[in-house]
């Protein structure tokens, strides 16, 4: 469902239509065994719907897939899957440095937080009394860890949903090269 939803809020359009056992379904595309037996295109942030395509009778041996608004930009946007590899690899490649960096911040501070807990230790252990900025530096960067837990965990969630993201759509282009476009 997260996916789904991460992939619906980059979409402009979302896509009602029924499946296989006539359920109702909304989704970025419209896959194409489903497209000629009709669907809505519906605004993806009021979810109003914006236009209805009616069936189409459809030889079924003819190898046709209905182009979204989104299938245009795919093709317009691209010559070949290797192209959107390649945009994959660029925009993954910044988050994947960001990830590198926040790891590296985290270690670093944690290598801090376990010298000023050593202090502290060593100082409870010889029955002396621990400074209150200790303790308040020790607050401090376990706030700051958790922050940067945080901004880890969003970063790696950016990286998922951008590898999903294009996977889609080297799997839809693949499709949209290798069949007759309506």
């Amino acid at each position: 469902m997260l996916c789904m939803a991460a992939n619906a809020a980059f979409a402009q359009y979302l896509y009602r239509y029924k499946d296989e056992n006539g359920s109702v379904v909304m989704n970025s595309t419209v896959p194409p065994e489903y497209a000629g037996k009709g669907y809505e295109i519906l605004d993806a942030g009021t979810g109003k719907l914006l236009q209805k395509v009616e069936p189409q009778e459809v030889d079924a041996a003819a190898n046709v897939v209905y182009l979204s608004p989104e299938d245009k930009i795919l093709l317009a946007s691209y010559s070949f899957v290797d192209e959107i590899q390649a945009h994959l690899e660029r925009k993954t490649a910044g988050l994947k440095a960001e990830i590198a960096n926040i790891r590296a911040d985290i270690r670093i501070l944690n290598e801090e937080m376990e010298t000023s807990q050593a202090e502290v230790k060593r100082l409870t252990d010889r029955e002396r009394e621990v400074p209150q900025e200790t303790m308040d530096h020790i607050a401090e960067l376990e706030e700051s860890d958790a922050g940067l837990r945080a901004a880890l965990e969003r970063r790696e969630q950016d990286l998922l949903s951008t590898e999903q993201e294009y996977e889609q759509k080297k799997d839809r282009f693949a499709v949209l090269q290798n069949s007759e476009h309506r």
